[in-house]
């Protein structure tokens, strides 16, 4: 679980907090002074590598670094805190926290929450369902993914969880991690598209719908029509919202 989350400067000086856990009070502006040690030490260090998770314990507590080009998410977690959803936590947060003030923060003086926009980011990443889709939901999407690439026109059919791991699909290791990249930057952020986003790599136009905690990528070869692979992937997202809503039903 999830206790406290905060926005850093690489020196260690708070830009924002929030907490997740009442029984910690209100928000406080303030860290510990070994956990801001801690920032410092491991942003002077050669060997710190960005987008890694570096946690340590103290007198019970786990806290959670992740390092950026300009700023350091840091998390105070419990013990039992699952490490690959909270490495897709952090990842996710940074960034969007990049794209949305990623150019000011190194100069910025004083709360970040004076930001519109900045609570709702943490809110959104921190609390974020991670679980996987259930078995009816994998069964109709590997139904779906086959069916959409028997046309000769389509080369790759995707399709993401909230982790952005594919659940089913064809993309190429290397492809996907560039695409990937581009998701956590947070340019497709609604929970349900009216209209396919475009994007494009290599020599391909990805076509992307999200379908609430799903992501549909259809990809057609360079020469083939991305308005027919945009309608395939409306389409696969239309059906996957659809059992989706069934299970939730279902299980309710």
């Amino acid at each position: 679980m999830i206790l406290r989350a905060y926005l850093t400067k690489r020196n260690g000086d708070v830009l924002f907090s929030k907490s997740f856990d009442p029984s910690l009070g209100d928000d406080s502006p303030s860290l510990p002074p070994y956990v801001q040690a801690a920032i410092a030490l491991l942003s002077s260090s050669k060997s710190t590598k960005l987008e890694q998770v570096y946690t340590h314990t103290y007198h019970d507590t786990v806290w959670a670094y992740m390092f950026f080009e300009s700023f350091v998410i840091v998390f105070l977690v419990t013990e039992d805190e699952n490490q690959a959803m909270l490495t897709t936590r952090m990842i996710a947060l940074g960034h969007s926290i990049a794209l949305m003030i990623g150019k000011i923060i190194s100069s910025w003086d004083g709360d970040l929450g004076e930001i519109v926009g900045v609570d709702t980011l943490f809110i959104k990443h921190v609390t974020m369902d991670l679980s996987p889709p259930s078995e009816r939901v994998l069964q109709v999407a590997e139904s779906l993914v086959n069916r959409t690439l028997e046309d000769p026109n389509i080369a790759y059919v995707g399709i993401l969880d909230m982790r952005n791991e594919m659940v089913s699909g064809n993309f190429p290791e290397t492809l996907l991690e560039e695409i990937v990249r581009e998701l956590y930057k947070g340019i497709f952020g609604s929970d349900v598209d009216m209209i396919p986003k475009t994007l494009k790599i290599r020599r391909y136009s990805h076509q992307i719908f999200r379908a609430g905690p799903l992501t549909v990528i259809v990809t057609p070869y360079p020469e083939g029509s991305t308005i027919k692979a945009a309608t395939m992937a409306g389409d696969i997202a239309h059906k996957l919202l659809k059992v989706i809503d069934e299970s939730d039903k279902s299980a309710k």
